[in-house]
């Protein structure tokens, strides 16, 4: 046990950034590495402490132009409340990375309990960031723009030399279902933006100067490259009292007399909630959206984004992380048929979820491997309880 113990204390000694807020260690860490114990049979918590000790002897600085540097880097931004619960598998993952392709942020809703819970120990690479006001639905944006601010600010490739950045927005209750090389080489296979956009009956609609616009409803986990990320933190202000923020008009119709609207104006389905975070991403950096004749447009670095059926009756663009909230596309109708079908998994809501999307308290064998079969490079929404013993051999093991 001493050794085992030792080998994960061992990460302590990597070092932060002098301008890096700190989380203050906890002997309840102890009791969270044993947390993480019980939802990995043996074979898999041995390959745990293999991969810390490997991740130890491979650490290092952001490499010198020319000297083999990677593809690009991945800017991972942790949004939670107190804890990162599955903290001992992200471990897992980015101890197959190296550590010049990667770097993770959090922010902490509760940065006391962010101290207290042992976050550092198991990832300390992270970065905490100064907390800033949220809200649950009425502002969960202004924490997301706070990472994306320091992670840019921060990046070792700022921009230059053409290397491929992506920022990836991760929640609590997050996991990987691939290995890290495989997410990078998806990430980094091209320098758009990824985005999952709900399907168009729940979009928002206005009648502005003649025109017919829609505000485009996208999932919160959103992937963003480099210039959309700084477009993003350039233009965000936070929602006000009366839950106001700022949707632009701009090109097209608008070109040379951009303005600003609310999303007061558009009317929404009763059905479509109003929660910033699944509004904000795509109108802060595109604006409304002012369909063609076909019922289309295409946005640079993003692609086409239709309103036309078929496309527009699912969801569409690329879609990172499985959610599942309904049968609204292919990708997430089987893989949510594929887990419900498992007995020895367990889902809160199939085929239909209300104004939750479904959560994961058990996940066997038939459903971990779809997971990782399937197009999906993340899945939430997991308990912190969550039972699945073979969870690195099936997803994390090339």
């Amino acid at each position: 046990m001493s050794r085992c113990w030792g080998a994960l204390v061992a990460l302590v000694g990597l070092a932060y950034p002098a301008n890096a807020a700190l989380i203050k260690p906890t002997a309840g860490f102890k009791n969270d590495i044993r947390a993480v114990g019980s939802l990995m049979n043996a074979t898999d918590g041995r390959k745990l402490l293999l991969s810390t000790a490997a991740h130890n002897s491979s650490a290092g600085a952001w490499p010198a132009p020319g000297s083999g540097e990677p593809a690009g880097i991945i800017h991972f931004l942790f949004l939670v409340t107190g804890a990162l619960p599955h903290a001992g598998i992200w471990k897992m993952f980015f101890a197959e990375a190296p550590r010049n392709s990667w770097r993770a942020y959090v922010h902490c809703k509760d940065p006391d309990a962010c101290a207290r819970s042992g976050l550092p120990l198991e990832l300390p690479e992270i970065r905490r960031v100064a907390t800033v006001p949220s809200w649950y639905c009425h502002d969960l944006v202004s924490p997301m723009s706070q990472l994306l601010s320091v992670a840019l600010s921060e990046s070792p490739a700022n921009g230059q030399g053409g290397k491929v950045e992506k920022f990836v927005f991760v929640s609590d209750s997050t996991l990987p279902v691939k290995p890290f090389s495989e997410v990078h080489k998806a990430l980094t296979a091209t320098d758009d933006s990824d985005m999952c956009i709900f399907p168009q009956d729940q979009w928002g609609t206005a009648n502005v100067d003649g025109k017919y616009i829609r505000l485009v409803k996208h999932h919160q986990w959103v992937v963003l490259n480099r210039q959309h990320s700084e477009l993003f933190v350039k233009n965000w202000k936070p929602v006000d009292a009366r839950g106001v923020w700022s949707v632009p008009l701009k090109g097209g119709t608008w070109e040379g007399k951009e303005r600003n609207l609310s999303p007061q104006h558009f009317n929404r389905a009763p059905y479509s909630n109003w929660c910033t975070d699944e509004w904000a991403f795509f109108a802060t950096i595109f604006g409304a959206f002012e369909p063609d004749q076909w019922g289309q447009k295409t946005y640079t670095g993003l692609g086409m984004v239709s309103q036309q059926s078929p496309t527009g009756s699912q969801v569409q663009g690329r879609c990172r992380t499985f959610t599942y909230w309904a049968n609204d596309g292919a990708d997430f109708t089987a893989l949510g048929a594929a887990i419900h079908a498992d007995p020895t998994s367990k889902m809160s809501c199939y085929p239909k979820c209300g104004q939750h999307p479904a959560g994961f308290d058990a996940l066997g064998d038939q459903s971990l491997t779809s997971l990782r079969h399937s197009s999906f490079l993340f899945a939430r929404k997991m308990s912190p309880s969550l039972w699945m013993p073979n969870y690195y051999g099936l997803v994390l093991s090339k």
